[in-house]
């Protein structure tokens, strides 16, 4: 395996890894929004998981017409932007769920 492959392989595993990061901080997140029950905040590890349920299923339809090194490009810019986005809004709970 080559310096590239190794590489997109470790920064695909990472992205995937953002839900495990976001679950440890819930207590401290809870706390940011004490207005709002735990169960809102807990939706911030419920929804990646979901979306990505929703996502992989149309990835695969999506990797027939277009290919994979594109698909997982658009996945990673797509998952950067919405990080970059609920960091810089971290007054609304709802801009973090996205």
């Amino acid at each position: 395996m080559n310096l590239k492959t190794k590489i997109g392989v470790v920064s695909m595993v990472s992205m995937n890894l953002s839900g495990v990061v976001v679950g440890s901080a819930i207590a401290a997140i809870g706390q940011s929004f004490p207005d709002l029950p735990i169960s809102t905040v807990q939706l911030l590890t419920t929804l990646p998981g979901l979306g990505s349920l929703l996502i992989t299923l149309i990835a695969g339809q999506l990797a027939l017409k277009i290919s994979k090194k594109t698909l997982s490009l658009l996945g990673i810019a797509l998952i950067t932007l919405g990080g970059l986005l609920s960091s810089f809004s971290n007054s609304s709970i709802t801009v973090m769920m996205l």
